[in-house]
């Protein structure tokens, strides 16, 4: 059996450095887990901590720790995928209004945007997460996750393989802003 982890947002990572501790331990032998950590603020210290630990752990040969499998990203094995990098025109740096291009929108568009969004968050830069604004990481992450009804190509290399006895695990907090956006987003996804 494979366990798909998608451990979303700091709380996430964080539950997933203890898990990664739990199979040292040699905890779920046997056990085949996938792994990808969803956060827009790909270069915090947790998120590098998790990476060091994994790559240890990796470096550990033993048939009785279970495997850690990292999704691949262009071709490399990441432990983290960003809701902003799918699209390589995207600057974290810059804000929310100017990565989907609302100066190019129909004023019909533009309405509609100011109506879902308020001002600040429209010019929020996003480089460092979603800061509890979880509108804003569910558009984005629904943005990169499924495009034209169909999974993107990280998110279909990932569930590649995937059998109807594996599970799938999300993992994040609900009170924050990448979590809360995108637990029930990609729960959504998935189901849909």
């Amino acid at each position: 059996m494979s366990c798909y982890l998608i451990p979303i947002g700091g709380t996430g990572v964080r539950v997933m450095k203890a898990l990664v501790n739990l199979c040292m331990t040699g905890c779920f032998a046997g056990t085949q887990f996938k792994v990808m950590c969803i956060d827009s603020d790909d270069v915090n210290g947790d998120i590098k901590e998790l990476e060091t630990l994994i790559r240890n752990y990796k470096n550990v040969p033993s048939d009785m720790f279970p495997e850690l499998k990292l999704v691949k990203i262009e071709g490399e094995e990441r432990c983290i995928w960003s809701p902003l990098s799918g699209d390589k025109k995207k600057d974290k740096r810059s804000a929310m209004k100017d990565m989907i291009a609302e100066s190019q929108m129909s004023k019909e568009a533009k309405k509609v945007l100011q109506y879902l969004y308020t001002k600040p968050e429209r010019e929020k830069i996003l480089e460092g997460g979603f800061y509890g604004h979880t509108s804003i990481g569910s558009y984005f992450m629904a943005q990169e996750v499924v495009k034209d009804g169909k999974y993107t190509d990280v998110w279909h290399d990932f569930f590649d393989g995937i059998k109807t006895d594996d599970k799938i695990f999300i993992i994040g907090s609900i009170f924050g802003g990448t979590g809360a956006s995108g637990v029930p987003t990609i729960a959504r996804l998935i189901k849909d």
